[in-house]
């Protein structure tokens, strides 16, 4: 008698299984070891916004005024009830930077474009004050500018107003820095002008050096009692004093010396809700952590998760002029420029204000920034633009390049990557070139890689401008062959060229093999 036969599974059948990554909303990280970044972490984001919901394309920019003829190293903006004014400084010149266009001469003859400036208003009217360490004291009262020195109206005396290399506000008086010095100066309250009284802070430093900058610092985001004078030295220490009359020694007191790290450049100051960031060699430190360490803490910079780009960028370009930090409150933007050639080439090492996620901004040769008429404006070289508005660099593709972190999937065992589709929203034609990396390799970022799309075109083949998505406001889901990959862990990298385009980025599916842990 027969018997029936046996059904034997096939052991040798895979089944292959889907698993999704979110977009890389936590932004850049350079700090984590690359195996145990969270999946929402990215290796790379450059010219990628890193939203709360999704990774986007940054917005352009565009330019306002050319035809300047040299680099400009200072934007200043002046408000007033009526008058509303942008000034761009060069080594030679001030410019009314105004209106778009062509630039016109020169409205001011200076010897220096690195200008310290603050608007301070008094009764009678809101004013634009200037120094920069050669020119005497330039002042904008809303129709003209004019200098202070010791024999004009108003007139500042007890030292030549050319050695002001900073100026700064402060219980409603103006304070000055004294040029390669210990001292600070320091005018009567609500005054343009008057009888300069020197502060001398020499004694108090033991590193030697000389003071750079000071700003007010608010601990609690009050006023009164809770407002502290800060002012930093080149070596990075830092005096704190509480009071309103520095002329009384039981009304104005110093609260500490404190050691944080060498502030980059004088516009290392950044106001930040109710703290202020320091732009130092140890990273972008808050004042109120970095106040309360006993020395230099670089896990407290708000910039830790970026710690080795920062520290990188502050050896290598840290002495070159440029370097500035900036809010744009609007786009949740904070941005701190880094120049990597002098006169000719920056970076922007940027972060959401909301989720504290990093990115690198690239195309945009800064060397000044100042926010002016709910708009963010650079100069550069021969140029004034302005930043973060519609969706072009000056006409031009916006490039963006990614990469997300090494993504597990929830287990060591090893794996056949088969297909991946990174879920894109577009409302037009982009250029893509897109790849698979695993088990922590890194493919060069800037070409040389085959891909396929549904599209059927080539990296290094097909042209930017010719390998096109078709035009629709839609989200895009097309998978793309892996190749054969096999690894433990997989991680996308991405780059996109786009003009007046937008893109956003939520999330990449998987589809892929399991296989043993060998």
């Amino acid at each position: 008698m027969r018997a029936p036969a046996v059904q034997r599974k096939n052991r040798g059948l895979r089944v292959s299984v889907t698993d999704s990554s979110p977009a890389p909303i936590g932004g850049w990280n350079a700090r984590d070891p690359v195996a145990r970044m969270k999946p929402t972490d990215a290796r790379w984001l450059e010219n990628f916004w890193p939203g709360t919901s999704e990774v986007s394309l940054r917005k352009g920019a565009k330019n306002h005024v050319t035809g300047i003829g040299a680099v400009v190293k200072s934007l200043m903006g002046y408000t007033s009830p009526t008058t509303a004014k942008l000034f761009g400084a060069t080594a030679t010149g001030i410019y009314d930077v105004t209106t778009a266009g062509t630039a016109g001469a020169a409205v001011v003859t200076v010897g220096s474009g690195d200008f310290s400036h603050l608007l301070f208003t008094v009764l009678g009217g809101t004013y634009l004050l200037a120094v920069n360490g050669v020119d005497p004291l330039q002042m904008y009262n809303g129709t003209a500018w004019s200098t202070i020195t010791d024999t004009t109206t108003p007139s500042i005396t007890g030292i030549a107003t050319s050695s002001f290399s900073f100026v700064g506000l402060f219980k409603r008086r103006l304070w000055f820095i004294e040029k390669n010095s210990m001292s600070a100066w320091y005018l009567p309250v609500n005054s343009l002008g008057g009888a300069a009284t020197e502060f001398p802070l020499g004694q108090l430093f033991t590193r030697g050096g000389h003071l750079v900058a000071l700003t007010s610092w608010t601990i609690d985001g009050g006023n009164g009692q809770d407002d502290y004078l800060v002012l930093v030295t080149s070596e990075g220490e830092a005096a704190v004093y509480q009071g309103t009359d520095p002329t009384s020694a039981t009304d104005f007191s110093l609260v500490g010396i404190y050691f944080l790290a060498e502030p980059i450049g004088k516009k290392c100051f950044i106001k930040f809700g109710g703290d202020v960031l320091l732009i130092s060699r140890g990273g972008l430190l808050p004042l109120s952590k970095a106040l309360a360490d006993s020395g230099v803490n670089r896990s407290t910079a708000i910039s830790d998760k970026i710690s080795t780009i920062f520290s990188g960028s502050a050896l290598s370009y840290g002495d070159l002029y440029g370097w500035q930090g900036q809010l744009l409150p609007s786009e949740d933007l904070l941005l701190v420029n880094v120049p990597t050639q002098e006169g000719f080439s920056a970076k922007q090492l940027v972060m959401n204000t909301k989720t504290k996620a990093w990115a690198l901004f690239s195309g945009w040769n800064a060397f000044c920034w100042e926010p002016w008429q709910q708009g963010l404006y650079f100069g550069g070289n021969g140029v004034v633009a302005q930043a973060m508005t519609g969706a072009n660099d000056f006409g031009n593709n916006i490039v963006g390049v990614a990469k997300g972190a090494f993504d597990y999937f929830g287990s060591s065992l090893n794996k056949h990557f088969k297909l991946f589709r990174p879920v894109l929203r577009t409302s037009a034609d982009i250029s893509i070139d897109i790849g698979l990396d695993v088990d922590f390799s890194d493919i060069d970022r800037s070409g040389s890689i085959s891909v396929t799309s549904p599209l059927n075109y080539y990296w290094d083949i097909d042209k930017w401008d010719t390998a096109l998505w078709v035009a629709d406001e839609t989200t895009r889901k097309e998978w793309y062959t892996a190749f054969g990959e096999v690894g433990f862990c997989a991680a996308l990298r991405l780059r996109i060229a786009a003009k007046d385009v937008t893109v956003g980025w939520s999330s990449t599916d998987f589809l892929y093999q399991k296989g043993g842990v060998v």
